[in-house]
């Protein structure tokens, strides 16, 4: 659909897409758009006249009676709330925010069971730490961090406890740029 041709919208043209998805949501189709890394697009320091441009048309999404009587959802994913212009975080965007929560350890055991379960990893990769130990090293992160640190230690060739730490630190230190100092506890992680 976004692709066109030769006198159509080119797929590498944000606005010709986001006209495209215009024309989808005005429809009497039953569809919902999904926009992954939604602060590419709409970026909260948006200052060029595309950027300005293009917050436009989807604030207008939210306003415009055709789209809200069609009654299709328009999802903006992004990791962080505040890189997102500010028009679409207000209540006159009529955008909702949802925060999805980082997952417990209960969550995280369960997919660390799960990813070896699904794989073959555990036998190949010379795993030197527990599961219920790598749910407890692994908080404050995310799923796909989880995944990220399987990644690693796959192309390492092993998964020990000190990778484990440092990758964490490097995902944490990249996520919330520098602000926070990972430390280990005194006491172990015990509580």
């Amino acid at each position: 659909v976004l692709a066109g041709d030769a006198a159509g919208p080119s797929r590498h043209d944000p606005k010709s897409a986001l006209m495209l998805l215009t024309r989808l949501l005005r429809s009497k189709v039953n569809a919902a758009v999904v926009i992954e890394y939604a602060e590419m697009l709409f970026p909260a320091d948006g200052h060029t006249p595309d950027d300005r441009t293009m917050l436009v048309m989807a604030m207008g999404w939210g306003r415009d009676p055709q789209i809200m009587a069609a009654g299709n959802p328009v999802i903006l994913v992004t990791e962080n709330l505040g890189d997102l212009a500010p028009g679409l975080r207000s209540a006159s965007g009529r955008f909702e925010a949802l925060e999805i929560p980082l997952p417990g350890e209960a969550v995280r055991l369960d997919y660390i069971r799960w990813f070896f379960s699904q794989s073959e990893y555990r036998e190949t990769l010379n795993c030197q730490v527990s599961d219920e130990l790598l749910a407890a090293q692994t908080s404050m992160l995310g799923l796909v961090h989880i995944e990220d640190i399987f990644l690693h230690a796959i192309a390492a060739g092993a998964l020990t406890l000190e990778m484990v730490k440092q990758r964490k630190a490097e995902i944490v230190s990249s996520e919330f740029e520098d602000v926070l100092e990972m430390r280990e506890p005194r006491y172990g992680y015990a509580a």
